[in-house]
C-alpha cells in the first residue's frame, strides 16, 4: 500500500517513542489487522450508540491510521527478497502456517503449563522472537518442550499435527531462508518500530471492543462483532491411508 504523508508522521513519532513502549506479540499481525478492521467497520455504524456510551469518537479515525502505519511496518518487516518468484511464494506461505502453528501451541502451552513458572519463563522467552530464523528456532523449542512435557500438554486440547508438521516445516523454511538475498526481519530497528505501533494500536482497539460489547451486552449478534478473540482457520487433518481389505472370490 502507498504510505501517506499522515501515516509517515504517524510513524515517525511513534519511531521516537522509547522502546519500553513495545510489547511483546500475541496475535498474529496479519489476523489482528484484519479483525481489527472488522471491529472499526462496525463502530462506523455503530457510532451514536457508542457516543451513548460515552466513546470518543474521534478514536475512530486514529484506529485507521494506526491500522495503515501497522500494516506498512509490517510490510517492511516482512520483506525477504529472493531472486526467484516461485522460492518467495513458497517461502511467504510456509511462513504464515508457522506463524499460526507457534501461535496455537503456545497458546495451548499457556494453558497447559500456567502451573508450572520453568516452563512458563520458558515460553516467555520464545514469545521474544520475531525474526524469521526466530520462527524457525522456535517452532523446534516448541516442540521439544511440548514432548517432554506430553502428560502436562495432554491436559488441554491442542491439534496433535501441528507438533507433526514442524520438523518437515523447519527444515524446509531453513533452506528456503538460505536463498533470500535480503532478510529485513533481522533488523531489531524495523521489528521494535512493528511491536510499537502494535502495542499502541492493540490498546487503543480493546479499549473500543470493551465499550462495543458493553453497548450491545443485550443483543449478542451485535456484540459479537466487537470481540477480538482469534478462531483459527483450524487445518483439515490428513488422512491416513489405510490399506483396503482384500476381497476374498
Amino acid at each position: 500500500m502507498k504510505i501517506t504523508e499522515e501515516v509517515q508522521q504517524l510513524i515517525s513519532k511513534i519511531d521516537a517513542m522509547p522502546e519500553k513502549v513495545a510489547e511483546d506479540i500475541d496475535i498474529p499481525i496479519r489476523l489482528f489487522t484484519q479483525t481489527t478492521a472488522l471491529i472499526l467497520e462496525a463502530a462506523r455504524r455503530d457510532q451514536e450508540v457508542l457516543k451513548e456510551n460515552k466513546y470518543d469518537i474521534s478514536k475512530l479515525d486514529e484506529i485507521e491510521l494506526h491500522i495503515d502505519a501497522l500494516t506498512c511496518q509490517q510490510a517492511i518487516f516482512n520483506d525477504v527478497r529472493f531472486d526467484n518468484p516461485e522460492t518467495a511464494r513458497q517461502f511467504n506461505e510456509e511462513r504464515e502456517e508457522g506463524i499460526e502453528i507457534r501461535y496455537e501451541l503456545l497458546a495451548a502451552m499457556g494453558c497447559a503449563f500456567a502451573e508450572d513458572p520453568n516452563l512458563m519463563a520458558k515460553l516467555s522467552r520464545i514469545r521474544e522472537g520475531g525474526s524469521n530464523a526466530d520462527l524457525i528456532q522456535d517452532l523446534m523449542d516448541i516442540k521439544a518442550i511440548c514432548e517432554s512435557n506430553l502428560e502436562l500438554l495432554n491436559t488441554v486440547k491442542y491439534e496433535e499435527s501441528y507438533l507433526e508438521r514442524i520438523p518437515t516445516l523447519s527444515k524446509s523454511l531453513l533452506s528456503l531462508l538460505s536463498k533470500a538475498t535480503l532478510d529485513r526481519s533481522e533488523s531489531p530497528e524495523v521489528r521494535i518500530l512493528r511491536d510499537k505501533i502494535y502495542t499502541i494500536l492493540k490498546k487503543m482497539v480493546i479499549k473500543l471492543s470493551r465499550t462495543g460489547l458493553y453497548a450491545f451486552r443485550h443483543k449478542p449478534k451485535y456484540a459479537s462483532r466487537y470481540s477480538m478473540t482469534y478462531t483459527p482457520r483450524g487445518r483439515k487433518p490428513k488422512k491416513k491411508n489405510t490399506p483396503k481389505a482384500e476381497t476374498v472370490a
